[in-house]
């Protein structure tokens, strides 16, 4: 990640859609967790258009981005399965005009 720290443990959850975009969860991201999206350049080949995300309520050991999945229509889930120890689900979805998720 651009802004990655050590132990914000970037990796740990990756998921990719068959539409050129690509998920990695870094669930101890200033210790409540984000999940990082990039679309793929098809062009260069390479990925780009980063944009992060955190959840919306998040608190210190939610664990957000911990685990991820994508669709292939346009959908993101991110999992926080500590949140107020109970855990949490985000549901995304993607704006095909501006490329981002909300």
């Amino acid at each position: 990640a651009s802004d990655g720290a050590a132990l914000d443990w970037f990796g740990r959850a990756v998921a990719m859609s068959g539409t050129g975009h690509l998920v990695v969860g870094a669930p101890n991201d200033d210790d409540k967790g984000s999940a990082y999206l990039y679309t793929l350049n098809s062009t260069s080949n390479t990925w780009g258009d980063e944009q992060k995300i955190v959840s919306s309520d998040g608190a210190a050991d939610d664990l957000f981005g911990r685990a991820v999945a994508m669709s292939g229509t346009g959908h993101l889930v991110v999992g926080a399965y500590a949140d107020d120890d109970k855990g949490s689900v985000y549901l995304y979805t993607l704006n095909s005009t501006s490329n981002t998720w909300g």
